[in-house]
């Protein structure tokens, strides 16, 4: 879920941020210019987008693993 949540957050902000420059560099035809700046972002955001829900699961590890009585703590105020 953590992996999941890391990699559709960033892909989110890719597509969001194609949608506006197709809008704004659309000269007329908004879905070739989407397609154009989709394809650019995909090239090296899908790579990153992965490696960084891999970064974000392996920081929620460490930190359920070395901070136990800090989250216990957290638990108890909610």
């Amino acid at each position: 879920a953590i992996f999941l949540a890391a990699v559709l957050g960033d892909l989110s902000t890719y597509v969001v941020t194609s949608v506006q420059m197709g809008l704004a560099h659309s000269g007329g035809n908004f879905i070739n210019a989407f397609t154009k700046f989709i394809s650019i972002f995909a090239i090296t955001q899908l790579p990153l987008a992965i490696i960084e829900g891999i970064i974000t699961v392996l920081i929620f590890e460490f930190i359920e693993k070395h901070s136990k009585n800090e989250l216990l703590a957290l638990e108890e105020m909610v």
